[in-house]
């Protein structure tokens, strides 16, 4: 199975090494040139990849030509608006739609649920009481629609 992992920092790199130990192929991305070997001396393909207005990609595509890919970036709030989040997910939905993506797997957080107490599952409704977590909040909601479209066509 090909697995891609977008970002691979602190989550993403971890899990990508459990991925290959378990036997599967894995390319994953960065957005520093430095981290590039880093991720080949682990056994992850590496791709460089930046969705952020300011950086022009030169990628072809390769990245997301796979069975599951694993979004493992955070949305960074404490140092910009999130609104960068929020056009790298729209860049990565339109990347997952054109090289028809079979499954995609979007690390949240639990900050979408707020300062909710008790029993927390899949029907609990969020209620994010902090700016990352609106955003993620937001995110999930994306996915979500794909999610529906997808079943529904």
């Amino acid at each position: 199975m090909v697995i891609s992992v977008f970002g691979c920092g602190w989550f993403g790199l971890h899990f990508a090494k459990s991925l290959i130990d378990h036997g599967h192929l894995v390319k994953g991305s960065t957005t520093t040139p430095e981290k590039i070997e880093l991720l080949r001396s682990h056994g992850v393909q590496p791709f460089l990849i930046n969705f952020s207005a300011a950086f022009q990609n030169t990628f072809d595509g390769y990245f997301f030509k796979c069975d599951i890919l694993v979004i493992a970036i955070p949305p960074k709030v404490r140092s910009t608006t999130g609104d960068d989040y929020l056009i790298t997910v729209k860049k990565l939905i339109k990347q997952v739609k054109s090289n028809m993506v079979g499954k995609v797997l979007f690390i949240s957080s639990t900050s979408v649920l707020g300062d909710q107490n008790g029993h927390i599952d899949e029907h609990t409704l969020a209620m994010p009481d902090s700016a990352s977590g609106k955003v993620l909040q937001q995110c999930e909601q994306y996915f979500s629609r794909i999610s529906a479209h997808s079943r529904s066509a």
